[in-house]
């Protein structure tokens, strides 16, 4: 898939995969995106290789990316994993050692500021409209972390090399925090929640900077470029340098493409944050009048900021004299009128 083809058009276009409750519309066509240019067991595809040497300490010794070809042997869910984990120990020293190294490459990362911001996630089950089921689904288990850490370390070397052939690229940053809460690894929903309230705004710039809520001297994305038009143009980049063609995106480039991306980006979250709002209404619907569990996560002058803790959404409601919280507090707070149709939800003390 070159620039000049209709589907590097086409994804340009939609810039990313949007995924709902009800069901998801892939950046690009079903055919490729679950089939062609899926990793598929027992199917050789291309693909490209960062082939990273570490320490024993998890510091980089040496890396190198590659275009490759890989052929899938076998496919373990993160469930299988991590039952492997944390009961049979024993049965794949492979996975084991990649467990120590994840938790290496995340203490690591910690240790140089990193905000480790795990809220589960709010999984909505829609398949019987009329009776809405939502689970909170962790994502710090072992292979979860397994897969994030090895991920963030291929964006990094990936980041790294750019910024070490002084190419253009699409680098993503962030300033540090406003004000810091957490720390280490381990940390409460409640002090995440409240985290979450000072954290800065993302950047995408053309050239490196530090990545604080990573830990990282420089960051940007590769390893989906299936279903994220900025990992699509990375490897297109990363292919082209490698390959001995030099730069393939200009500076100009790259450029138009972090308007085009935050612009696509800015409309795709907003009508996933709307879709993810309906559904959860039609979730909380049948309690209305009907209390439930909150926690306190911020208070300013007028406004409490709470948090539902079984679907994880944010709510406000009046400072009420006669009833004084403070962040950190579980209260229980009365569902007063909920509409999905009209967008409202409405709460009281």
């Amino acid at each position: 898939m070159g620039p000049r083809d209709p589907l590097f058009a086409e994804a340009m276009e939609r810039c990313t995969s949007l995924y709902f409750p009800e069901g998801h519309i892939p950046m690009l066509p079903t055919s490729l995106s679950q089939y062609v240019c899926s990793l598929v067991k027992d199917k050789p595809r291309p693909a490209m290789s960062f082939l990273i040497n570490l320490d024993r300490q998890g510091n980089i010794i040496n890396s190198s990316i590659a275009r490759s070809v890989i052929q899938v042997k076998r496919r373990l869910s993160y469930m299988e994993v991590d039952e492997i984990l944390t009961k049979d120990r024993n049965s794949e020293p492979e996975l084991l050692l990649l467990n120590r190294l994840s938790q290496q490459l995340q203490q690591k990362r910690v240790d140089n500021g990193a905000l480790l911001l795990s809220l589960p996630d709010v999984n909505i089950d829609v398949r019987d409209p009329d009776n809405i089921k939502v689970r909170l689904m962790p994502v710090d288990t072992p292979a979860r972390t397994l897969v994030s850490e090895l991920m963030i370390l291929a964006n990094s070397v990936a980041a790294a090399y750019l910024a070490g052939q002084e190419a253009p690229g699409l680098f993503r940053s962030q300033p540090p925090p406003r004000k810091r809460i957490i720390s280490g690894i381990h940390n409460s929903m409640q002090d995440i929640a409240r985290q979450r309230r000072f954290l800065s705004r993302g950047e995408l710039t053309i050239h490196p900077k530090t990545h604080s809520g990573l830990g990282l001297n420089c960051y940007t994305t590769v390893t989906s470029p299936i279903r994220r038009f900025l990992d699509l143009i990375i490897q297109h980049q990363l292919a082209h340098i490698i390959s001995g063609k030099g730069i393939l995106f200009s500076g100009d480039e790259c450029k138009t493409f972090t308007g085009l991306i935050g612009q696509k980006l800015s409309r795709a979250n907003g009508v996933r944050q709307q879709r993810h709002r309906y559904w959860i209404l039609r979730y909380l619907e049948p309690m209305q009048g009907k209390t439930l569990p909150a926690l306190v996560v911020g208070q300013g002058p007028r406004r409490v900021n709470l948090l539902l803790t079984d679907c994880l959404f944010d709510v406000d409601l009046p400072v009420n004299p006669s009833f004084p919280v403070e962040p950190g507090d579980t209260v229980r707070i009365r569902l007063a009128r909920v509409n999905p149709l009209d967008n409202v939800l409405r709460v009281e003390w």
